[in-house]
């Protein structure tokens, strides 16, 4: 493949990976109390990821960054509702979501 013809391919899978993770989300945020926050990007490479989504799961809070563009998919959310990001990092955001699909997991069962 070109260079030109590899990052286009890079860019199209990357975009579809965002928007695929964007609709997870959305419907996650609708579940779990949920807003926007807005995000002063501390670079320049960080300009157009000015926003938050905070989700409060019963297991803790979990947020990711998305780029102004991405809002749509979040319009049924708050915006600056004053949540504050808690300061976990990658591992523990992921930890909590296990732990709440373990939640769920279980509780079905026990039905």
């Amino acid at each position: 493949m070109s260079i030109l013809l590899d990052n286009v391919w890079k860019y199209s899978s990357q975009q579809y990976v965002h928007q695929e993770r964007n609709k997870l989300l959305s419907l996650l945020s609708a579940l779990y109390p949920a807003s926007l926050e807005k995000h002063q990007p501390e670079n320049e490479a960080a300009r157009g990821w000015s926003w938050l989504v905070i989700i409060d799961l019963p297991t803790g809070q979990c947020s990711w960054h998305i780029q102004d563009s991405e809002l749509p998919y979040f319009d049924h959310l708050e915006q600056n509702a004053g949540r504050k990001w808690d300061g976990t990092e990658e591992e523990e955001k992921y930890q909590r979501i296990e732990e709440l699909r373990q939640y769920i997991k279980s509780s079905y069962k026990s039905e």
